[in-house]
């Protein structure tokens, strides 16, 4: 008891001396100093501890891996805070790996993809597959089962991985649609026969590599602590050799510590299950490497329907806009817009009241395989491009407009006379929108008399007639109703010509009606359809009072070229011949 009370009282006087001791040191030397000597210690300290690290770390990593799992946390955060503050670093590391990686499993992807169509296209349909699917049901398996066992060029059914010495199987993967004996007596007769071998021959390498049982084959490799064998079915590829050796080296990479001191447990190397079960490899059989005929031929019979297709549309287009520039091209007609469904085209167009009904324009048009309609909404007095040809032709003038100062200007050129100008403005269809306005190129002429007035609308309604078609119901000489109205307009014209030959001094010589017909027909068929229809026409006309004398008529069959469509080659027309005092005129 004094003995303890004697070293309680010595532990406090030695505190006490201590104490003083640094009180001491901190009076002479100063706060300053202290600091300075506790940062050497830090530095010694560090130093001592870097130049042993790697030492250390080795050391514990030969034990066991408790470094790695207590490292990994702050390895994966320190790559997670690299990639935010630096991702261009590691871009640049990874870029040499990622683009080949890519390229490849494109390529890989796109040839699969090839064979894999190639294979539906030859057999889904073909007696082949029908013969499987009756083998399969014979067989009481699925029909998928059976056609791949059919078809594969070789494939991996089974893996041991068994330890070498002891001859234990340590894991061992199988496909899952096919059935198999025990693993563990699988890999003991593995065992026994390479042991076989071995006492029977003097064999001291490596032992069997290749056992064959019909279409079976068994591939075994020895690494330094364990045996891989593979289960194949099918040709020894290259390929499957070459998938044996890498996981050969795998698992002596991935287990050498666990293997080295492999004690009959399994249990540390369980996880290497799903690295054999990885290595299963499959692959089909390719018709000796074949390329994929039936897929390409394929293919190509689609690109060309496409090509056909798109052919086709272009021909249709083509022959659309020449009928859009068709009616473009009729005074009086715009086109505003197409619309085609199916087989009907239907055109929506302006039409001015002066042109001509659109049921003649209709058939003038026509597309093979396609119905034509005309939807024609009228066009108000300010649609100038429907009007002006109307007007320059009616009065002789060269015609165009300007906008100035909110107004419509109708800027008029050629040669005129102040009366014909007058006129002009006057118009309805100028007076109501136009302002008329000259221009420096106008020139003009003295007014001119009753008969030149005469001759100009004499002249005109000869052009006006002569340039008339009427049309024919097909295979018939019964006119289309459009063309029925029309000849009520030219019989009208006709009697205003007999008006006008005393003041023109002009003389109508003649007056003859040509049929024609479509090239549809026989010949002589053709040519009595044909003079029925003008024969109708000369009917018409001499019973509405024109002079018979001067009537005739004949019919000339089919003239036209067979590129006229066959609506506008059953016709008929009217020509009217004339004689003036400078001689004989056709009106032309």
């Amino acid at each position: 008891m004094l003995d303890q009370e004697s070293n309680l009282v010595i532990d406090s006087q030695v505190e006490r001396s201590l104490a003083d001791y640094q009180r001491l040191r901190t009076l002479l030397l100063g706060e300053d100093y202290e600091k300075i000597i506790q940062n050497r210690v830090v530095q010694d300290n560090v130093e001592r501890i870097s130049g042993s690290l790697t030492e250390a770390f080795k050391l514990r990593n030969s034990r066991d891996n408790s470094l790695a799992k207590e490292m990994a946390p702050v390895i994966e955060s320190a790559i997670d805070e690299s990639i935010k503050s630096h991702p261009e670093k590691i871009t640049n590391v990874i870029f040499p790996i990622i683009g080949p990686a890519v390229r490849k499993a494109v390529s890989t992807a796109l040839a699969d993809l090839m064979h894999s169509l190639n294979y539906l296209l030859q057999n889904s349909l073909s007696t082949k597959s029908l013969l499987w699917r009756f083998k399969a049901w014979k067989l009481g398996i699925p029909y998928g089962q059976y056609a791949l066992l059919q078809t594969i060029q070789y494939r991996v059914e089974q893996i041991f991985f068994i330890e070498r010495e002891s001859g234990v199987l340590i894991q061992s993967a199988q496909a899952n649609d096919v059935n198999y004996q025990d693993p563990d007596l699988v890999s003991s007769m593995l065992t026994a026969i390479n042991d076989f071998a071995k006492d029977s021959f003097g064999q001291e390498s490596e032992g069997i590599e290749t056992i064959q049982f019909g279409d079976l084959s068994l591939i075994i490799e020895s690494g330094p602590f364990a045996v891989i064998a593979f289960a194949v079915r099918g040709s020894l590829h290259k390929d499957v050799k070459q998938e044996l050796s890498l996981l050969n080296e795998k698992l002596h990479a991935s287990y050498s510590k666990e293997l080295k001191t492999f004690n009959g447990d399994t249990e540390p190397l369980s996880s290497s299950q799903q690295i054999l079960q990885d290595s299963l490899l499959t692959k089909e059989k390719s018709d000796s490497e074949s390329k994929p005929w039936f897929a390409i031929v394929t293919v190509f019979v689609l690109i060309m329907l496409i090509g056909y297709f798109v052919y086709q549309r272009s021909i249709l287009e083509n022959e659309i806009q020449r009928n859009i520039g068709l009616i473009n091209q009729t005074e009086g007609y715009r086109v505003l817009s197409h619309q085609l469904e199916g087989d009907q085209l239907t055109f929506e167009v302006w039409r001015s009241p002066l042109a001509i009904p659109k049921e003649i324009l209709q058939d003038k048009i026509a597309i093979s395989g396609l119905n034509i309609a005309i939807d024609s909404l009228l066009a108000s007095i300010g649609t100038t491009e429907l009007y002006l040809p109307y007007l320059a032709n009616k009065y002789q003038l060269q015609l165009s407009t300007r906008d100035e100062q909110g107004k419509t200007h109708l800027i008029v050129s050629g040669v005129t006379s102040a009366e014909n100008l007058l006129n002009l403005s006057k118009d309805p269809l100028v007076a109501n929108y136009f302002v008329v306005k000259p221009s420096e190129q106008l020139q003009y002429k003295a007014n001119l008399s009753v008969r030149e007035k005469s001759r100009l609308e004499f002249n005109g309604l000869v052009k006006q007639i002569n340039s008339t078609n009427f049309y024919f119901e097909v295979a018939s000489s019964t006119l289309k109703q459009s063309s029925l109205e029309e000849l009520n307009h030219v019989i009208v014209s006709l009697k205003r010509l007999f008006e006008l030959q005393p003041l023109t001094n002009s003389r109508i010589s003649q007056i003859s009606v040509t049929g024609f017909a479509d090239t549809q027909g026989a010949s002589q068929a053709n040519i009595d359809l044909s003079e029925q229809r003008a024969k109708l026409l000369h009917r018409i006309l001499g019973g509405n009072d024109i002079s018979l004398n001067l009537l005739v008529s004949w019919g000339v069959g089919a003239k036209d070229l067979s590129s006229v469509p066959t609506e506008l080659q059953r016709r008929a027309r009217i020509e009217v011949l004339y004689q003036t005092e400078e001689g004989f005129d056709n009106g032309q």
